[in-house]
């Protein structure tokens, strides 16, 4: 028993001892994180707060968004042919494409296109509206302008070097804090909302359950 207790009071001395010597400068959105230790140790509420990440572009650069159910718009140009439930359209240039209920990947390439091999339930294409009868696969590779996802979900969110910012909010939907970031890495857990490209930015705007940063 005595072994035990001497065991417990090490223990709490160690942890004492990294908060008094460690800086707590990478914190978390909803608790506080330790350098180094934020996958083991962590404090604070798991309750989803809302929030929103503007970061530069380059930080999706490689990165693939699994979508399930939600809708899709793009502007932006065509390479090569759209292949549309069961047909290729030769679509060379400006195009501007909507597609409903969506199921599959993207992917933000290394060269900046949007790669997608998904299904959907409807596609509108520059002004053309297309349903499936039995083939729902669309594939396309696009260089966006303009990028909208509707309610995507996803458990983690990880991005290696972000430049940007990001807020947290109130319930009400004023602001509660706000972190500006200088190539660092984030994590976001448990991410609800939309995802935006508008010009240089990608933006998250939605509900997380925590936010890491590390430098």
């Amino acid at each position: 028993m005595r072994a035990k207790i001497v065991l417990v009071v090490l223990l709490v001395m160690l942890i004492a001892g990294l908060l008094v010597f460690t800086p707590v400068g990478n914190n978390v959105f909803g608790g506080i994180s330790l350098p180094g230790l934020s996958s083991f140790l962590n404090f604070g509420s798991k309750e989803q707060f809302q929030m929103q990440l503007a970061a530069n572009k380059d930080a999706f650069v490689g990165k693939t968004f699994d979508l399930s159910n939600t809708t899709m718009h793009l502007n932006g140009i065509c390479v090569g042919s759209v292949y549309v439930f069961g047909a290729n359209i030769a679509k060379e240039g400006r195009c501007n494409m909507l597609v409903e209920q969506v199921k599959g990947r993207l992917e933000y390439s290394s060269i900046g296109t949007i790669e997608a091999a998904i299904e959907g339930s409807q596609v509108t294409l520059d002004g053309l509206v297309m349903a499936p009868a039995n083939d729902k696969k669309v594939k396309f590779s696009i260089v966006p302008t303009d990028l909208f996802i509707s309610s995507y979900n996803s458990n983690v969110v990880s991005l290696t070097s972000v430049t940007g910012e990001v807020k947290k909010f109130k319930s009400d939907g004023s602001q509660d804090q706000l972190k500006i970031l200088t190539n660092e890495k984030v994590e976001i857990s448990n991410y609800a909302g939309n995802v935006r490209l508008i010009s240089n930015d990608i933006i998250l705007s939605g509900f997380a359950s925590k936010i890491n940063w590390f430098s």
